[in-house]
């Protein structure tokens, strides 16, 4: 049983979990582009701009990886939050 406090129920959890013990190069980048479909049906199911929609799956995507192996989730979330500088332009900032 989890002790986690994130909603366990959410639409696509079962795609998320799949990609994170089925792949062995992990990343959030190619999880979305793995699962966009599922994403963006489930960004229907409530009215979320795109950024709070992609905060709430990189939490998820976080929260799934650390549940799975916590060994990975340091490289995972760093690797994440390198990625999310580079999409939001944030590197040029330095």
């Amino acid at each position: 049983m989890s002790t986690s406090n994130f909603d366990e129920t959410y639409m696509g959890r079962d795609i998320l979990v799949s990609y994170l013990q089925q792949h062995q190069d992990k990343s959030y980048f190619g999880f979305l582009s793995c699962s966009r479909d599922t994403i963006v049906t489930s960004s229907m199911l409530f009215s979320a701009s795109w950024i709070n929609l992609d905060s709430s799956w990189l939490s998820r995507f976080l929260d799934e990886a650390k549940r799975l192996n916590q060994d990975n989730f340091t490289a995972l979330n760093e690797k994440s939050f390198e990625q999310a500088k580079v999409d939001s332009g944030l590197n040029n900032l330095s």
